[in-house]
């Protein structure tokens, strides 16, 4: 995941995140997962500056490369 430089201080790993595939209506669909790494320095995507994060996912079944999703994160 992408994670905006202004939103560092407000990650850490441990953090529980809740993810939707882009285009998903249905509520039960959401995955959930956890930010197990978060990158040593920044990079510029896209004109923005961001921070990357891994994150584990606990049920990977509806998952493919490539997909578009909406992450958000507990904090």
């Amino acid at each position: 995941a992408d994670i905006p430089e202004n939103s560092l201080g407000l990650i850490e790993q441990g953090q529980t995140v809740f993810i939707t595939l882009a285009g998903s209506t249905d509520s039960s669909s959401k995955l959930t997962g956890t930010i197990s790494q978060i990158a040593d320095c920044a990079i510029i995507k896209s004109g923005d500056t961001v921070i990357e994060a891994r994150i584990d996912v606990e049920d990977t079944k509806s998952l493919k490369a490539g997909l578009s999703a909406d992450i958000t994160i507990s904090y």
